[in-house]
C-alpha cells in the first residue's frame, strides 16, 4: 500500500511541474521604447579590492575612466566592504591608522 501512495505522491509533484516560463506575450528581445534616451544612469561596483594609499587598483583606474565619459546625470554606486584589509581602525586606539 506505501508502494502506491508513494508512487501517486510522485506522478501527482511530477505532473504539476512547469518546466517552460510562462507569458502573457512572447517576448520579441526588444524593449518597447527602444528609442527613448536614459533619464538618469547608474553605476555600480562592489568590493574594488585593496588600493595604494595615496592612489587607485587598476579596476578603480578603469572605473574612474567610465565614469569620466558619462553623462552628467549619473549616479555611482559602492556596494559592499569597501575597507581593506581589517576594516576601519578604532579612533582611540590608533589616531594615525585611523587617519589614513
Amino acid at each position: 500500500m506505501k508502494k502506491i501512495y508513494l508512487t501517486t505522491l510522485v506522478l501527482l509533484i511530477v505532473s504539476c511541474a512547469t518546466y517552460k516560463p510562462k507569458y502573457a506575450e512572447e517576448f520579441s528581445g526588444q524593449s518597447v521604447d527602444s528609442n527613448k534616451e536614459a533619464i538618469h544612469t547608474f553605476y555600480l561596483i562592489g568590493d574594488a579590492g585593496l588600493s595604494p594609499i595615496g592612489g587607485m587598483n587598476p579596476v578603480l583606474k578603469s572605473f574612474k575612466s567610465t565614469l569620466d565619459a558619462a553623462p552628467s546625470n549619473s549616479t555611482a554606486i559602492f556596494l559592499g566592504d569597501n575597507i581593506y584589509p581589517a576594516g576601519l581602525p578604532d579612533k582611540k586606539d590608533s589616531t594615525k591608522a585611523y587617519i589614513e
